[in-house]
């Protein structure tokens, strides 16, 4: 025991003497005229005697930097940023009565030189074009302050983001939607993206037409959002919140914390949302059968309250691997409170009233996600190998009350009309998710990839109806009460990538086969391919081309595959399709770039698409909701992304699209044949503003001309942006004021005119909002985030919901 004792005293005493022998060196790097800090400014640490070099680092937001581990010597640095002159600072004495040597605040001076040939050629522009789509950088840019995830892809080019939180790029949608290259899917990417914070966008990558390496369900497109990182060790933080009035009141703070020290790091974040809705909705349907027009109007009141929680640590095992743990939970709530009147009219000249019903809906959803995943990633000299596994759980329960009553001609309650439908629903996800990438160089010019994944998905559901009538309850029949599904998907692929010369080939193909149990639909076994290619090529620094292919699928969510029949009213009900199939898209596309200016060509031939559908019963005028395949739907397009400086102190860009949409079904509704084609487009224009005293201002313009979406045809839409704001407590916090949707012209109308369906909606939501937003770091602001890794389960976690 004593020579035990002996050994730790003696190893504690060699490793306080090695202490004693380091130190370390820091400052802060200042703006001499402004007195502002120099974020990202390289420090450069050399002996004095040789200028051998030693070790550097980057000063972080606050412009601190901070060199560690430095050995007993004399030593000089060097601090040096674009647009200023290079700084000396030395001798600097580090010894055991010099541990730390404090340089204070590092005076930095513009040169005026190098401005000038920065502003003319090294200034990032706010969008860059790439080979398969653009990158828009958005580090220290006024267009991700005091936005959520989903706001910031709203203002991104060739992104659209609908009213209901739907995501498309270049018009079709199933875009596969990554942060930090981690993918989310479905209500996990609508909580994330509502939770983030835009404040650590560095840039968006928008990649129109993925390659194999993707899963097949990405057939829209890839959208990155990359986050802030850093290498430092230390603690870090940030708080932020936004406050919105618009009709309705909605807040949300975040608190992020962060870690790392030497191999070791870690995060915990924390957020929460209140959000209060509302959705003005105005209906109506002629019925030519009996000449009978039918109106709906209602108010949907709704109040959601989200906790997100998320935590990870990370351990590097060494430089080349490193092992990590991440927990997601998500706690959603959400109350609703609709109140419809629907009315019955006959239409002639006088148009006189029939009868109709008031009805109100009275609901309540929780839903909970568990996320649970480890990884391993390891780097070589030419290769890397990466695997992740993951199980989630998600849980959800609903009940709602729909009470309504019918009134005649004179608009008396009629006696014995009093029904309430009762409704409960539940489900309890599990999903089970492994996967193994292998990445090889062969040479400078050629490298291969391959990759396996197994998921295994289980489901069980309920759904528990009852009516009840002048007081008798009775329950609603109901075969497909209970039910549930088993799936196993198993997939591989293979990538190659060459160049010869000025041309780049990438190549590869996936496999996919799936076996799911779905009960009351039956079994099913089928093994898909997916191959894609890019040939790309640069002739010159001003122009460059890339042609595309790629096959996707879109597989139908669990929860509409199985046949059960929900009342949402009287009249309306949602029901599931155990008929439907997957949707398969190819894509192909032609692009080039003109030095700023990008053309992309487009065409997509999808079988089997998927839309959610009407179909009117005459007699009982009751509407049933369901997904249906139709045969086939091709779509022409051709966009165009301009970035420019129409002034100097103004950054812009300009985005138009253009497309033309043709569906074919021979018998989609009662043996009806429906063909149908349209020419739709959008612009957007978005302009960021250098404004006195370090104030930026943003304006962003946005206009949807009338589109065709499976049998509706929409009416155009359009938005009016404007925002303020700066950086304050010594740039340390940042502060916005903004206005969205002036106007108010982002509503959701149009039209369907198909068999017996000629309806027309128009609704109106709460989206002209004044915001005050705030954000304020603390701690060192460079420590190092903890990888963000794809748990593999995403394209699963979609149709979990």
């Amino acid at each position: 025991m004593g020579r035990y004792l002996v050994f730790i005293a003696a190893f504690l005493v060699n490793a306080l003497s090695v202490n004693a022998q380091t130190g370390s060196i820091k400052g802060h790097a200042i703006d001499g005229s402004r007195q502002a800090p120099v974020e990202f400014a390289s420090v450069t640490l050399y002996t004095s005697g040789d200028t051998s070099l030693v070790q550097g680092t980057l000063t972080d937001t606050s412009g601190y930097f901070e060199i560690a581990n430095v050995k007993s010597g004399v030593y000089i640095i060097t601090v040096t940023s674009i647009e200023y002159q290079k700084v000396f600072r030395g001798p600097i004495q580090v010894d055991a009565e010099h541990a730390v040597a404090d340089l204070g605040n590092v005076t930095m001076t513009t040169d005026q030189k190098l401005l000038s040939e920065v502003v003319v050629k090294g200034a990032r522009p706010l969008v860059e074009q790439k080979p398969n789509g653009i990158v828009v950088n958005l580090e220290n840019s006024i267009l991700s302050k005091g936005r959520s995830g989903t706001e910031l892809l709203g203002v991104v080019p060739l992104v659209n983001v609908g009213m209901s939180g739907g995501i498309s790029v270049r018009g079709k949608t199933n875009v596969l939607v990554l942060i930090d290259n981690k993918p989310y899917y479905g209500e996990t990417l609508t909580m994330m993206l509502s939770n983030m914070k835009s404040e650590d966008v560095v840039k968006i990558e928008v990649n129109t037409n993925p390659s194999a390496k993707y899963d097949a369900a990405a057939s829209g497109g890839v959208i990155n959002i990359i986050t802030r990182k850093a290498t430092q060790n230390g603690f870090t933080g940030q708080f932020d919140g936004r406050v919105s009035q618009g009709e309705r009141l909605r807040w949300s703070p975040r608190l992020n914390l962060g870690y790392r020290y030497d191999k070791f790091s870690m995060f915990v974040n924390l957020g929460y949302s209140y959000y209060d809705g509302k959705n003005n909705q105005h209906l109506t349907n002629l019925y030519r059968s009996d000449n009978q027009l039918f109106k709906n109007d209602g108010i949907h009141n709704y109040k959601r309250n989200t906790v997100p929680v998320s935590a990870g640590v990370s351990y590097n095992l060494n430089k080349a691997n490193t092992v990590g743990f991440t927990f997601d939970n998500t706690h959603d709530k959400r109350t609703d409170n609709i109140g419809e009147t629907a009315e019955f009219f006959l239409v002639n000249e006088a148009s006189p009233l029939l009868n109709g019903t008031v009805s109100k809906t009275l609901g309540e959803s929780k839903n909970h996600l568990y996320n649970y995943s480890g990884y391993y990633e390891g780097k070589y000299s030419k290769s890397s190998l990466n695997f992740i596994g993951t199980f989630s759980k998600y849980n959800s329960s609903s009940l709602s009350d729909i009470f309504y009553y019918d009134f005649d001609a004179n608009r008396a309650r009629l006696e014995d009309s009093d029904t309430r439908i009762n409704t409960a629903n539940g489900a309890d996800i599990k999903l089970l998710v492994s996967q193994l990438d292998y990445n090889y160089d062969i040479s400078d010019k050629t490298s291969l990839e391959v990759g396996v994944k197994g998921m295994y998905t289980r489901s069980d559901n309920s759904i528990d109806q009852f009516q009840i009538q002048n007081g008798v309850e009775a329950p609603i029949e109901n075969p497909f009460a209970r039910s549930g599904y088993e799936e196993t998907i198993l997939a591989g692929y293979l990538a190659f990538s060459q160049e010869i010369g000025k041309i780049k080939l990438n190549g590869g193909i996936r496999a996919e086969q799936t076996k799911s149990d779905v009960q009351h639909v039956g079994k099913r076994d089928f093994l898909n391919f997916f191959p894609s290619f890019l040939i790309h090529s640069k002739p010159s620094d001003n122009y460059q081309w890339a042609l595309s292919f790629s096959r996707k699928i879109n597989r139908p969510a669990f929860s509409i595959l199985i046949p059960f029949v929900a009342y949402s009213g009287k009249y309306a009900i949602r029901q599931g399709n155990p008929a439907l199939t997957p949707q398969y898209n190819n894509n192909l596309e032609f692009t080039q770039t003109f030095k700023q200016l990008n053309v992309i060509l487009g065409y997509t031939h999808v079988k089997n698409a998927m839309f959610d559908i009407p179909k009117i019963n005459d007699e009982t005028k009751v509407t049933t909701f369901l997904y249906q395949n139709m045969d086939s739907q091709d779509q022409y397009s051709i966009s165009l992304v301009f970035p420019f400086h129409p002034l100097k102190q103004v950054n812009s860009s300009v985005t138009l699209y253009g497309g033309y949409t043709v569906l074919n079904d021979a018998g989609l509704n009662q043996n009806v044949a429906f063909n149908n084609a349209a020419w739709s487009g959008y612009g957007q224009m978005i302009n960021t503003i250098s404004l006195p005293n370090h104030w930026k201002g943003e304006v962003l313009f946005y206009y949807q001309t009338p589109r065709l979406e499976g049998i509706d045809r929409l009416k155009s839409t359009s938005s009016l942006d404007f925002g303020i704001g700066r950086q304050i407590f010594n740039q340390h916090g940042n502060i916005k004021l903004s206005v969205s949707d002036v106007f108010r012209q982002r509503r959701w109308r149009g039209t369907s005119h198909y068999g017996n369906v000629n309806m027309t909606v128009n609704n109106f939501y709460d989206t002209r909002r004044v915001q005050l937003s705030f954000s304020y770091n603390f701690g060192k602001q460079t420590v190092k985030k903890i990888k963000e890794k794809s748990m593999g389960n995403e394209d699963q976690r979609g149709r979990m919901y």
